[in-house]
């Protein structure tokens, strides 16, 4: 990897709205093992945490911005601005978007179950005065016509979770083709920053005069 992209990498890190420090810090915490610290004998200076990821980053991408100079350091913070801001609204509109086919998803419930619950209700009772073989003939034809009547209910019931899930999975797919663009984009442009050569004579240099 060369420094260049190694730089807009840097640059981005913090831009994905999908990687979350937080996490990863707990992640770490977690399952990272413990050892001992050695004691600092008298007069010894005592040994340093190593940098964690996070920090290296920051040290990797402010030595780089260094290296830019203050006018395509700020073009750089302009560009990876604009493309966090893009990101944050795209989650934003991710979020929106899973709520309210989430209560898509539970009106749709709650009718089916409505309606498998009145059809259940209007299913006839059995005469009191039947009785015998008839009787038994007529509960046994009645269960199943519940029976039925509860099996199509769930049957819908898993449609509309089908239905559901197909629709966010298309969505989270479309949603990471968008991501994507905006990451490619702002690399694209960093990298066309980084690369710039500053205009001649803007060094501050003097010029030696033509000899003659």
């Amino acid at each position: 990897m060369d420094r260049v992209e190694q730089f807009i990498q840097d640059t981005l890190a913090h831009a994905d709205q999908y990687y979350d420090p937080v996490k990863a810090h707990e992640y770490y915490e977690q399952h990272k093992k413990l050892k001992g610290r050695r004691m600092a004998k008298k007069g010894e200076t005592p040994p340093k945490d190593p940098p964690s990821r996070r920090e290296k980053i920051a040290r990797a991408a402010n030595k780089a911005t260094k290296q830019l100079g203050p006018k395509k350091d700020a073009a750089v913070t302009a560009a990876s601005n604009a493309a966090k801001s893009k990101l944050s609204a795209l989650t934003k509109d991710l979020s929106s978007w899973a709520e309210k086919l989430s209560k898509e998803a539970q009106a749709k419930h709650a009718k089916i179950e409505a309606d498998t619950n009145k059809k259940i209700a209007a299913v006839p009772a059995i005469p009191k005065g039947v009785v015998g073989s008839k009787r038994t003939k007529l509960e046994t034809e009645r269960k199943q016509q519940i029976a039925k009547i509860k099996a199509d209910g769930a049957t819908q019931q898993k449609n509309v979770d089908a239905n559901i899930k197909s629709k966010f999975v298309a969505k989270k797919a479309e949603v990471k083709s968008q991501r994507d663009k905006i990451l490619a984009e702002a690399k694209d442009s960093i990298k066309k920053i980084v690369a710039t050569k500053p205009a001649s004579g803007s060094s501050g240099k003097k010029t030696a005069p033509p000899r003659r």
